[in-house]
């Protein structure tokens, strides 16, 4: 039976340890892995060049154009309608 199943308190301190090891390994693979996630996702592409000097390929190179997340409105914007509802 695997020391995950186990009831820790039925482990032996080298199992306990063990344990621990293992539980602590986990965890910073965990870690490595949401890294990688955020390179991955930063190095997505989100625009598009295409090289055009008279050449017949049909290559196209996509570069990074960065976060843009659309703002949201204030309740100030004058484009805001309020309707008063009392």
């Amino acid at each position: 039976m695997p020391l995950e199943d186990r009831n820790p308190d039925t482990l032996n301190p080298e199992e306990m340890r063990e344990l621990l090891r293992r539980m602590r390994q986990r965890d910073q693979d965990k870690v490595k892995v949401k890294q990688e996630m955020k390179r991955e996702k930063r190095a997505r592409s989100a625009t598009v060049v295409s090289d055009d000097e008279g050449s017949d390929d049909d290559d196209v190179t996509i570069t990074d154009q960065g976060n843009r997340r659309k703002r949201a409105r204030s309740s100030r914007d004058p484009e805001t309608e309020v309707i008063d509802l009392s």
